[in-house]
């Protein structure tokens, strides 16, 4: 029974020696020209993998294991034992104008290996595999327990042409930016290409790979599963975070820039963050590069001032404005609205001013923010001021099966309606849409129907109605009940529309 006791202290020691300290990585290749032997291709693989700068002992690879997977089949053609080359360390240190800043280190761990690979046709996918992640990461169920797989393709042949002698994008890795909760932050993902190919980012869901259990206990398995890693092997993302949306939907990743950015979450936690930049010559995607790294949101604040892109008022000449990030109480706030005409009404030192434009245009707008410590931070925005702006709609005709026409009445006093969209509400049909100005439908059955119309000018201004209208089997048809009709005497009856209209007298 001690036996058995202590084995299982010695499998839990042995876990414990090599999880909760998993950060991310990425594989990077560069062509070096035709291999050492007959129809081959020679290239430089680094494999670059994040940890704690805390990680010691057992957490920390001496090597890892390269699969090197056929990019058709997906069959195994080697794997490669890369040795540590050496180690780099991420840590940001300047945090002068956050009280309570998060701490911010990586461990860089770079594994460097030289392979010739035959000359085939549908090129290769890499692959590196390592378990665990830290626990409790906020965007992933059980962290702890997921393993991380870096992957990188080589292409072969494509439309009759060979990319084998590409070399990868290789990431900036600008890693440490501080990120605070209910703040506006930046972050860097970009990447250079050495053979000036076009790079578009995206992303994407990471990768699990690795295992806590299993035959050797190996965190860094020798034997790797073949891809395709869709869909089995995706990531266990929590409720309102996806590989999509990593960080929640204020947060975007620019497809040409790589410069992440948006209004992080109110959670303070660490956040799995992946992206995939794809590597196109010419019209042809050649290569799809990840990278997968954490990001911490910090329970701080940052002097930071950001505005919207943009202003616009279409209804009047007041406009209201605000810091979007949350500051350090006691902040001293300037702000110049780029409106001379007002005179001493163009500035203010409010945290939330609104400001009465004298006339019509396109002002600049300026906040500066100052913080008790003396940390400044600026920002400018456009604001658009043209009133008034009035959306409307009439419809013609009324029954089913019958083209119904639609005409917009919107009103604009300054520049001209240039852009409509509607919806037609019908619920039978993803194609009840039209971006006509006055465009017609046919709805297939009586009914209310709710339209929804959105109209936009040449100076910014936009806006939406919806009115219901009634759809019906027959046309109305009314007759006042005070006509009277003698004898011999006749009556003419006006109807609209198409169709038979069939009458029955009535006696009196």
């Amino acid at each position: 029974m001690k036996r058995v006791a202590l084995a299982i202290l010695l499998f839990l020691f042995t876990l414990s020696s090599f999880a909760d300290h998993l950060k991310g990585g990425w594989i990077y290749y560069e062509y070096l020209g035709v291999g050492d032997n007959a129809n081959t291709s020679k290239y430089k693989i680094t494999v670059k993998q994040y940890m704690r700068c805390d990680a010691t002992g057992g957490q920390l690879d001496p090597e890892v294991f390269l699969g090197v997977f056929d990019g058709g089949n997906y069959g195994l053609i080697r794997t490669e034992t890369v040795p540590l080359s050496g180690t780099e360390f991420e840590q940001k240190s300047d945090f002068t104008c956050i009280p309570n800043p998060p701490a911010v280190c990586y461990r860089v761990d770079n594994y460097v290996a030289i392979i010739d690979l035959p000359d085939n046709t549908d090129g290769y996918i890499l692959s590196v595999q390592r378990c665990c992640r830290i626990q409790g990461i906020t965007n992933i169920t059980n962290s702890g327990a997921a393993g991380l797989t870096y992957t990188n393709t080589i292409p072969g042949i494509l439309n009759g042409q060979s990319y084998r002698d590409n070399s990868s994008p290789q990431f900036a890795q600008k890693d440490t930016a501080i990120v605070c909760r209910n703040t506006f932050f930046t972050f860097d993902f970009s990447a250079t290409d050495p053979d000036g190919d076009s790079l578009s980012y995206s992303f994407v869901s990471g990768f699990l790979g690795g295992s806590e259990t299993g035959t050797g206990i190996r965190p860094n398995p020798p034997t790797l599963p073949s891809p395709p890693y869709i869909p089995g092997a995706l990531l266990p993302y929590s409720n309102g975070y996806s590989g999509e949306s990593p960080m929640g939907p204020q947060v975007t990743i620019d497809p040409v820039s790589g410069i992440i950015s948006g209004i992080a979450s109110g959670t303070v936690g660490t956040y799995v963050v992946a992206v995939a930049v794809d590597e196109y010559r010419g019209a042809v995607l050649i290569g799809s590069t990840r990278k997968e790294i954490h990001i911490d949101v910090g329970d701080c604040q940052l002097t930071s001032a950001h505005l919207m892109p943009k202003y616009i008022s279409c209804n009047g000449f007041n406009l209201t404005f605000k810091n979007e990030t949350p500051i350090p109480n006691g902040s001293i706030y300037t702000w110049n609205f780029g409106d001379s005409k007002s005179g001493i009404n163009d500035t203010s030192s409010l945290s939330n001013p609104t400001h009465t434009y004298s006339d019509t245009g396109v002002f600049v707008v300026k906040l500066k923010i100052k913080s008790v410590g003396g940390c400044e931070d600026s920002a400018t925005a456009l604001a658009y001021v043209y009133p008034f702006f009035s959306p409307g709609f009439i419809t013609q005709g009324q029954c089913k099966n019958i083209p119904i026409h639609f005409f917009d009445t919107s009103k604009t006093t300054n520049g001209a309606v240039n852009a409509w969209s509607w919806n037609f509400g019908d619920l039978s049909t993803d194609t009840d849409t039209s971006i006509l100005q006055n465009p017609q439908y046919t709805f297939s059955a009586a009914g209310n129907y709710d339209i929804l119309f959105s109209v936009k000018n040449d100076k910014g201004c936009d806006s939406t109605i919806t009115k219901t209208i009634s759809i019906n089997d027959k046309p109305n048809f009314e007759v006042s009940n005070d006509t009277l009709i003698c004898v011999i005497d006749t009556l003419q009856l006006i109807t609209a529309g198409t169709g038979n209209v069939f009458c029955r007298p009535r006696c009196r």
